[in-house]
């Protein structure tokens, strides 16, 4: 695996080289990149102060080299709506690769593997990964409207296959993006009567053992009380944060080392269920502590400013696609870490779709 990463980061790095001009046009014809560009060069500088500088500057250049490489592709393909229906195919052949490898039980499971709801060991794919392609789908269904026979199909499969995966952070992610788009939505306030009848249908239905056992997933109310160990992570690794001198604080310990070599190890390194020896499983957190509060500064500007940009698509509805796919990753930045990472293909689609085709926003 490690060979294969490495021949395919150098192959990218060569056609990034070659491409090196109309790269740079690139980047430069939008500020959102530039902007993007700065956050990704501060990563690897980080690495000069990194608790692990070798693997901050890895990571980072490794990010950055990736990136670059789809932003490259994004310009040659002309359109974002073809790169879109070619990420979905992608993702969609993901999920049915989970399908097979569950109807065969799953063979290839060298590391072991036991999980809930829908997971497949080849290729590895968790069920927070299927749950969140499937929404991605529920979301392209709104920008294709349900009006044909393929569809609503769709439609069916995605959500099903979400409920399946019984994966709590996307099953929230859906929640506010029914509220949102009761509230806001123009084809949508319909769902506003949803929004009063849910409550009071879980507090007096006969079923909500049913749909309270399916969320809990057999787990302790220990566990949920403590949402899978995560506020136990947070509190110790905030703690051990704080502790820190200014600089730290300041700074961070560096990109994609922070919590890995240093909070991990000394304040909730565990083999408890659950606890993960990598990530505070919080965006935010796991922010603070390899960039530091500068680097917390421009995400969040950077994240003020992209949703900006996002309200000023012209099409309603492409708009409305973009909209939820940010609130998708804002929502799962409380559970998860997985924004500026190698996987956020959908995120990095969502960034290159309003800084490389400025004919799609308004003046």
């Amino acid at each position: 695996q490690v060979l294969l990463r490495i021949i395919i980061i150098s192959f990218l790095s060569f056609i990034n080289f070659i491409n090196i001009s109309q790269i740079l046009k690139i980047i430069l014809n939008s500020n959102v990149l530039k902007f993007l560009y700065l956050i990704l060069i501060y990563f690897v500088i980080s690495s000069i102060w990194s608790v692990y500088p070798l693997w901050t500057a890895y990571k980072s250049i490794e990010l950055l080299i990736m990136v670059t490489s789809l932003f490259l592709y994004v310009d040659l393909e002309g359109s974002p709506f073809k790169v879109l229906k070619k990420l979905m195919i992608f993702l969609g052949t993901l999920i049915s690769l989970t399908y097979f490898n569950i109807i065969i039980g799953n063979p290839v499971n060298q590391y072991g593997i036991k999980q809930y709801g829908l997971f497949s060991t080849f290729p590895i794919i968790n069920p927070a990964s299927v749950a969140l392609f499937s929404l991605y789908f529920l979301c392209l269904i709104n920008f294709l409207r349900l009006d044909n026979i393929k569809t609503k199909l769709l439609f069916i499969f995605s959500l099903v296959t979400l409920f399946l995966s019984q994966n709590r952070s996307t099953l929230i992610s859906l929640v506010v993006l029914t509220i949102l788009y009761a509230l806001f939505h123009k084809n949508f306030l319909k769902l506003r009567f949803a929004l009063i009848i849910a409550p009071i249908f879980f507090i007096i239905s006969p079923l909500r053992n049913i749909i309270f056992t399916y969320l809990s997933r057999g787990d302790s109310n220990y566990s949920l009380m403590t949402l899978s160990s995560r506020t136990i992570t947070w509190a110790y690794s905030f703690s051990t944060m704080v502790k820190q001198s200014v600089l730290n604080q300041l700074f961070g310990f560096g990109a994609f080392a922070g919590v890995r070599f240093k909070i991990a190890p000394e304040s909730f390194f565990s083999n408890l269920k659950n606890v993960s020896i990598f990530s505070t499983d919080n965006f935010w957190l796991d922010t603070f502590i390899d960039n530091g509060i500068l680097g917390l500064i421009l995400i969040i500007t950077f994240f003020i400013y992209l949703i900006t940009i996002i309200k000023r698509i012209k099409d309603y509805r492409f708009r409305w696609f973009l909209i939820s796919i940010f609130v998708i990753f804002m929502t799962r930045s409380i559970f998860t870490t997985n924004i500026f990472y190698r996987e956020s293909l959908m995120f990095y689609f969502l960034v290159s779709s309003v800084s490389q085709f400025p004919k799609l926003l308004e003046d």
